[in-house]
Parts: structure tokens; C-alpha cells; sequence
């Protein structure tokens, strides 16, 4: 074997051994350039391939946010693309939810409301109910017509635990629908509060003959019939 042959004998050897360890892992390309970890998929300037591209997509995909265009209506939100009431509320979340009444709320609301729509009925001119059996007498009578078209079995008023101006305890106040005995030989409903809970808005019959609205404070109240017990059964 002459000097050149050999040269060239053991430079290809050389290549086939290097060739040998880069496909076992453990060593460099027989170019002298290091895979990169897909392969050959990368050059040199860093540019991805199409399945690099397809997977940024996916992960945008993943992260979109359900809820990014859904518009719910008042005290509402959303969740995972749904509207729902807030808490202590209820209705329908894609227009507004209301607050959610206990029943002891709707059934004082419905005796003002029932007392309420009475408004300006007088005796010898309206014929109603209430004024038939006392005539000229008739402020009972009237609250006692209200409890019962609210026909959720209340009480008679005069049969409500009676809270006296005096020793009734000092944080208690009235709730609309109590009954009111005035410290004259009178009655009335209370129909609401001021915001200090001073002044007690009330609707009362046979005032000056006919239903209407007053306020009085404790000053001039001798007890309120309280609804107190009635509502605690309803729990």
C-alpha cells in the first residue's frame, strides 16, 4: 500500500467512525454540526417548522376566555360562558336580577300593597267591606279587612303580640304591616319608616271618614301590634 493510498484509507475510516458515534449519540455530525433536538427541522437562524407554528395556535386556542364576549344583564355575571345571578339575587341573568325576598318581606309588601290600593275610598260615598260593619267606627275593621285578603292565614291584629311605647326593648322598631293602636281610640297599619326610623308612615281607615295616609311617632302610639311571631313559623 503506498504512502497516498493509505492517507486516504485511513481518512475514510475516520469518517466512518464519526459517522458511527453521531448515530449513536455520542458525538458530532460528520459535518462538524450538532443536531439540534428535532433533528434537521431548524436552520440556523432559529425559523420553526409548520408543526411549531400549529402548536402556538393550539395553546392561544386553549386560553381563550369563555365568558370574553358573553354580556349579561344587571347584578349578573358570567361563569365558563353562562350568566348567572349574583348571590342574593335571582331572575333572569341575560336581562337583571332582583334581590331575592324572604317571605316574610313579600308578605309585609303585600299588606301595604293591599292597604294601599284603598287610598281615598270613603264612607258614604265608596261601599267597601270594611265599612259595613261599624259605620263611623270602622279603623279596625279596615286593618282587619287587609290581613285577610292577604289570605296567608295572618292572625287577627288584635290578637298580635303588643309592644308598648315604654318598655318595649330600645332597639325594637316597627316593620310595615304591624298593626299601630294610637294613644286615642284608634288604628292603623304601618306601611313604612323614615330612614332614622324616627317617623312612622302609616295607612290607616276612617280617617276623616275615609282610608289615607299618616305619619306619628312613638309620642303619640300607645302599642304596635308586632307580626313578629306569625313570620317566625314561616322558617
Amino acid at each position: 500500500m503506498t504512502r497516498k493510498t493509505w492517507i486516504e484509507t485511513a481518512r475514510l475510516v475516520a469518517v466512518l467512525a464519526a459517522a458511527a458515534l453521531w448515530a449513536l449519540g455520542c458525538g458530532e455530525t460528520p459535518f462538524g454540526v450538532a443536531p439540534d433536538d428535532d433533528g434537521w427541522g431548524e436552520d440556523d437562524d432559529g425559523g420553526d417548522d409548520d408543526a411549531s407554528g400549529d402548536d402556538d395556535d393550539a395553546s392561544d386556542d386553549d386560553t381563550e376566555d369563555p365568558c370574553e364576549d358573553v354580556v349579561c344583564g344587571d347584578h349578573a355575571h358570567c361563569e365558563g360562558g353562562d350568566c348567572v345571578c349574583d348571590d342574593g339575587y335571582e331572575g333572569d341573568p341575560y336581562d337583571a336580577c332582583e334581590p331575592i325576598v324572604s317571605q316574610e318581606d313579600a308578605i309585609r309588601a303585600e299588606l301595604v300593597e293591599i292597604a294601599a290600593a284603598e287610598l281615598g275610598m270613603c264612607e258614604g260615598i265608596d261601599e267597601r267591606p270594611y265599612m259595613e260593619y261599624q259605620p263611623g267606627w270602622w279603623c279596625y275593621d279596615f286593618v282587619a279587612w287587609v290581613y285577610e285578603e292577604a289570605n296567608e292565614g295572618l292572625p287577627y291584629p288584635l290578637s298580635l303580640p303588643q309592644m308598648y311605647i315604654g318598655t318595649m326593648p330600645p332597639d325594637w322598631r316597627p316593620k310595615p304591616g304591624d298593626l299601630v293602636k294610637y294613644q286615642i281610640q284608634h288604628y292603623g297599619m304601618v306601611a313604612s319608616l323614615s330612614g332614622d326610623e324616627v317617623t312612622v308612615y302609616t295607612i290607616d281607615g276612617n280617617g276623616s271618614s275615609c282610608v289615607m295616609e299618616r305619619s306619628t311617632t312613638d309620642a303619640s302610639v300607645g302599642y304596635y301590634g308586632t307580626l313578629e311571631d306569625f313570620v317566625a313559623t314561616l322558617q
